[in-house]
């Protein structure tokens, strides 16, 4: 049996999903516990996590403005995931440039989804 853990954080009026390591789909009634879902983070690397249909699939079925792909092979860490080119590949958004940051307020939230791409950060341990 394979447990996942989500996170939700409502400040300022944004609120914020963390999806963890989601090894399978959300269920009707996860998404309504979770929802609404102003910005969403979720794994794009496979491996252990959503394979890339099941990532679209909860995209589309939590609608959320913002969306943050994450647990994606980076530099320097070595655990067997896919590329974040993979997840950009599909979205049509293969040329899109990794962000130092991101400031979200309330009244920034585009109308329609959009990915944004944050910059790896840090060091991995």
């Amino acid at each position: 049996d394979h447990r996942s853990v989500a996170f939700t954080i409502e400040l300022d009026g944004i609120n914020i999903c963390h999806l963890g390591d989601l090894t399978a789909p959300l269920t009707t009634h996860q998404i309504d516990e979770l929802s609404p879902v102003d910005v969403l983070l979720i794994p794009t690397g496979g491996g252990c996590t959503l394979d890339m249909d099941k990532v679209f699939q909860t995209m589309q079925d939590m609608d959320p403005k913002l969306v943050i792909p994450m647990h994606h092979s980076t530099p320097g860490v070595d655990v067997p995931l896919q590329g974040l080119d993979v997840f950009l590949n599909r979205t049509g958004l293969s040329d899109a440039q990794p962000q130092p940051r991101l400031i979200v307020t309330a009244s920034n939230l585009p109308a329609d989804m959009k990915v944004v791409v944050l910059a790896p950060q840090g060091r991995a341990v």
